[in-house]
């Protein structure tokens, strides 16, 4: 099914009840997402193919909120995602909790090798099994303000092993056993849980993912100018309203305070809750049927502030601008004058913040949707610039608008990027595709992704002798050398890394840290694999190039650049000057695990006996070296480059050689890696 042709639909708001008397205005950031157009298919429910955890695949449906602030996974079809028949599971539940019942296979259907199973290529398709749903009320719901980003392709430790275990099953459709990755996306949210999903067809996908770019892009605009109680409210209102009523009663609150780590007496809350109502003007049918979602954000605010011994936000208001005004009447707003004298520069002592800067700061705090408590209201809007009251006062104190960090330290200039670079700090990896310890945990693909994004530009890639494919052909794996830790090909990596840069093309370059422990034979295949997968992404540096400066990363942007070995000449040499990140043991309860050079059968071999073949080395930027002295250091040419571990680092800290360490950062790189004790991969 595509959605080519079908029609945008503007979800209208829910009906909005006139306020009750004393209640607060209502929510405009509630309603903030309903008005982006979304293919009216998605909010019926789209067809799907999930992903679990073990690599198994499910039918299921993809369905979004009529306000957008949900995507729904269900088992069967759900009108607008709101169904009070089914029962509804967090996403910090994903792991399955119905059974799979396997439907067989066919023999002779095996899909793709590892050959194929990247997730770049739109030919990469692996035929699977798709389980039943035994239980059809299970339900898992992701909402909006939770989602990270979304990657189109199999990028994902569930892809990986779902094209492990590729099989076909007796009377599946055609249409949903192909797992292909131009049908394919992840959801990726609360920092690194996935939801892994696969469409009918590509055009399906496509309208499926620029619908959900556009509402991302949307909440991310409209959060702006909503306070953090809202925000927190708005997301676990799902959790707590399981009746779909858009409302909430007293048991419900309860629920919610003990979310957000709020402890109150039941009876306690009770009462306050039939106080709160008849205030705001709630007869006893609509408080036994509860609050909407502002009259909730205004009574959590209430509790918060009636609770308090001292109250934090007053006291800071007081010692600041005084309890009273010249006229003797109690200071309910304060001026931009007030604020900019009293409390940016002498309380803050930002200096050169400018009245001018003041005034589109209340304009803009003046928008927050903020609960609003004080008697005297809001600003009027005339005079929204001049003006704040101590309610918005309390939400600029805990915004960004207040944060620790200098916005002009952090500010981003990119005329300042044509330097060599080793005049900037590049945020650095180790052993990045491991999952969990360094002992025992899973390899995959997904670690280099989420570095990434996370900001990552350099990562590590330890890079083994594998297996040989069907026609005898070598094939590198990355892994954790003589640890219990899984493997992977080196060219998924390489077809993730493509992916990443086919998307972000302007990304400053990433290094890969070649840590090499393979033979010639595979080698070769490495540099072959460079060359075909990533193509004029990757960096070949010339020898003319070499003799100057490094490189700068605007020049080098969407560019990936190799750090490994490149002797003289680009010929095959001992690795007498190489370094080596393992040149330190890892230490488990007494137990030695040496990280050093092994040949076939885990024999050990010397150093001197492990060459590096041409093919690899003329593709290679920065030439690791072996760290002796400083003088010797710096008269290497600017390509050569030490790495160095934690206690090597401190080590050098404390023999006061940080000064020339310093100046040799001027013109060459260094990399530090973590300690090998850390086997918990703290620091990685």
């Amino acid at each position: 099914m595509s959605f080519s042709g079908g029609n945008l639909r503007h979800s209208p708001p829910h009906p909005r009840p006139p306020p009750a008397a004393g209640s607060s205005p209502r929510s405009t950031f509630k309603a903030a997402l309903a008005r982006i157009p979304v293919p009216e298919q998605l909010l019926d429910g789209v067809p799907v193919i999930k992903v679990n955890t073990n690599g198994t695949l499910k039918p299921a449906f993809l369905t979004i909120s009529e306000d957008h602030f949900t995507i729904y996974i269900t088992s069967a079809k759900v009108k607008n995602g709101s169904s009070s028949s089914l029962s509804l599971m967090r996403p910090s539940n994903l792991v399955s909790r119905v059974r799979s019942i396997s439907m067989g296979s066919t023999s002779g259907a095996a899909g793709s090798s590892a050959a194929a199973g990247g997730s770049g290529g739109a030919d990469d398709s692996t035929c699977m099994s798709v389980d039943t749903f035994v239980d059809q009320n299970a339900e898992r719901a992701i909402e909006i303000g939770s989602i990270d980003r979304i990657q189109r392709g199999q990028n994902t430790l569930r892809f990986e092993k779902a094209r492990k275990s590729a099989r076909v099953p007796i009377g599946s459709p055609k249409k949903i056993t192909s797992l292909d990755s131009t049908k394919s996306f992840s959801i990726i949210f609360r920092g690194e849980q996935t939801l892994d999903l696969m469409t009918t067809d590509q055009d399906n996908r496509d309208e499926i993912l620029d619908a959900l770019d556009r509402i991302l892009h949307g909440y991310k605009s409209a959060k702006k100018r909503v306070g953090n109680d809202v925000l927190l409210l708005r997301y676990i209102w799902i959790d707590v309203d399981k009746d779909k009523s858009n409302m909430i009663n007293a048991p419900e609150l309860g629920v919610i305070l003990d979310r957000i780590n709020f402890y109150m007496k039941k009876s306690l809350l009770n009462s306050s809750y039939e106080q709160f109502a008849k205030v705001i003007g709630l007869d006893r049918a609509a408080r036994k049927k509860g609050l909407t979602f502002e009259q909730v954000v205004t009574f959590l605010h209430k509790l918060k502030r009636d609770t308090w011994i001292v109250k934090p936000v007053n006291q800071i208001w007081v010692d600041v601008f005084g309890e009273f005004m010249n006229n003797g009447k109690t200071r309910q707003r304060v001026s931009a004058q007030t604020f900019l004298d009293r409390f940016l520069k002498k309380t803050q002592g930002q200096e050169d913040a400018t009245i001018e800067y003041v005034t589109r700061l209340f304009t803009r705090l003046n928008e927050l949707e903020v609960a609003n408590t004080s008697a005297q209201g809001q600003i009027e809007p005339a005079m929204r610039h001049r003006y704040i009251t101590k309610d918005t006062f309390e939400a600029y104190l805990a915004s960004d608008e207040n944060s620790a960090f200098d916005p002009l330290k952090e500010s981003f200039d990119q005329n300042n990027m044509s330097k060599p670079l080793a005049e900037y700090w590049i945020n650095t990896s180790h052993n990045t595709y491991l999952t969990g310890d360094q002992m025992t945990s899973t390899s995959s693909v997904e670690m280099y992704m989420n570095a990434f994004y996370r900001g990552c530009r350099c990562v590590e890639l330890d890079i083994w002798d594998g297996e040989r494919d069907a026609q005898d052909n070598p094939v590198p794996v990355v892994k954790h050398g003589h640890t219990m830790t899984s493997k992977l090909p080196f060219a998924d990596i390489l077809k993730s890394i493509k992916v990443f840069l086919n998307f972000n093309p302007y990304s400053y370059p990433i290094i890969l840290s070649l840590e090499n422990h393979c033979s010639i034979p595979y080698q070769q295949v490495m540099a072959d694999q460079l060359i075909m997968i990533l193509g004029s992404r990757l960096y070949v540096p010339d020898e003319n190039s070499l003799d100057g400066p490094l490189p700068s990363p605007e020049r080098l942007r969407g560019m990936v650049v190799l750090k490994g070995r490149r002797p003289l000449g680009a010929a095959a040499d001992d690795e007498a000057v190489y370094d080596s990140d393992g040149d330190e043991s890892l230490i488990t309860g007494g137990t030695s695990v040496v990280t050093g050079n092994y040949g076939p059968n885990n024999a050990k071999v010397s150093k001197e006996n492990i060459k590096i073949a041409p093919q690899l080395a003329q593709l290679t930027l920065f030439h690791g070296t072996l760290f002796r002295k400083w003088e010797d250091s710096m008269n290497n040419p600017a390509h050569h480059m030490h790495s160095f571990s934690e206690s090597k680092v401190r080590s050098l800290c404390k023999s006061r050689q940080s000064r020339p360490w310093i100046v040799y950062n001027q013109s060459h790189m260094s990399r530090t890696y973590p300690a090998g004790k850390r086997v918990d991969s703290s620091n990685y």
